[in-house]
């Protein structure tokens, strides 16, 4: 059993222990070179001066990044053989040098996780610059809705493909009565969409300080009615947890509506975002559509699965897809916008 002390007990201690071979090696002791502790993990911690004095150790394993150049100069001015001096980074050729004291196998799992890792970021950014690609070549040659109108998607907004897909909702189907769930980016489509048609739009966001400061930066005209239920919390027997819901819209919700955008309130372990579903589908035009973002969680699948749920039980015929664009979003529709669906 090869005897080890470590040269540090931060971040990068942190990340290489997993890799130290448990079977093969034994931590006697931390090394600080300004000593803060006298145990660290139920083991000493020495100076190092008196590292460099112990014999027991067979190597010093170098637990930093920064200053891992001034700790092996620092060990070997005080006679430790460099032979015996480790270095502790995650670099694939220091791993595979010290096969007596790193597990590789076990790293190269992890190596490769770390790639697929990176690779899944590289798809999601590709991904968000199509989408946002997409949208902005759309938005050129819609002229309610010009470059003075700075819109972001993604982050805790809706995705680029999201608005991609309700503009194309906006211009085919022209929709006359609009409910959306969730003040936003989206909303600044729908504000000039709004202006430009005159078709009812009702907004209901849970964040009176939210509204405050979205209105200083984008107009919002007097018609459009922004309805303020702060979220409330609730205990879902079904799902035997808690949910948000913005309570009581029974006094909204008293049309029919051709778009349903939903982004608010906040999302639910169990089922997300259910305050539309008491009244589906007494509030659907017959020909409908109702987008519903961040699809990706499970509280938000539930809440599609009980809304197909009503649809069927109703008898009524309609289509669902989900998009992966930048975000996860589902859409459905009823059976005669099918071509919504394969956008």
């Amino acid at each position: 059993m090869r005897k080890i002390l470590v040269y540090g007990t931060g971040n990068t201690y942190t990340q290489i222990n997993p890799f130290i071979r448990q079977d093969k090696c034994e931590i006697i002791g931390f090394i600080e070179s300004k000593k803060g502790k006298e145990i660290f993990e139920g083991k000493p911690v020495y100076t190092p001066e008196c590292a460099a004095d112990n014999k027991e150790c067979d190597f010093i394993l170098i637990a930093s990044v920064d200053f891992e150049k001034e700790m092996t100069e620092t060990l070997i001015n005080m006679n430790v053989p460099k032979e015996k001096i480790i270095p502790g980074n995650l670099e694939y050729i220091n791993i595979i040098r010290n096969p007596e004291l790193f597990d590789v196998n076990k790293y190269i799992v992890w190596q490769n996780n770390e790639i697929q890792k990176k690779q899944q970021e590289i798809i999601a950014q590709n991904r968000t610059i199509l989408a946002q690609n997409r949208f902005n070549e759309m938005r050129k040659g819609v002229p309610w809705l010009t470059e003075e109108t700075q819109i972001i998607g993604g982050g805790w907004a809706v995705g680029y493909y999201y608005m991609y897909i309700m503009l194309h909702i906006l211009l085919s189907k022209k929709p006359k009565s609009i409910l959306e769930m969730g003040l936003g980016q989206s909303s600044k489509i729908l504000i000039n969409y709004h202006i430009d048609s005159n078709a009812d739009y009702e907004i209901i966001e849970q964040n009176e300080e939210w509204l405050s400061f979205f209105s200083q930066e984008n107009y919002i005209p007097e018609d459009v009615k922004v309805h303020i239920r702060p979220v409330q919390k609730e205990y879902s027997a079904q799902y035997g947890t808690d949910i948000y819901t913005y309570g009581e819209i029974q006094d909204i919700v008293r049309g029919k509506y051709d778009l349903i955008s939903i982004d608010g309130p906040w999302g639910s372990k169990g089922i997300s975002r259910k305050d539309i579903l008491p009244y589906i589908p007494e509030c659907l035009e017959d020909s409908f559509c109702i987008l519903l973002d961040d699809y990706g969680r499970e509280g938000e699948k539930n809440m599609i699965s009980e809304l197909e749920k009503i649809l069927k039980d109703n008898g009524i015929e309609y289509h669902k897809r989900v998009y992966h664009g930048d975000k996860q979003f589902c859409l459905i529709v009823s059976k005669d916008n099918l071509f919504l669906c394969s956008l």
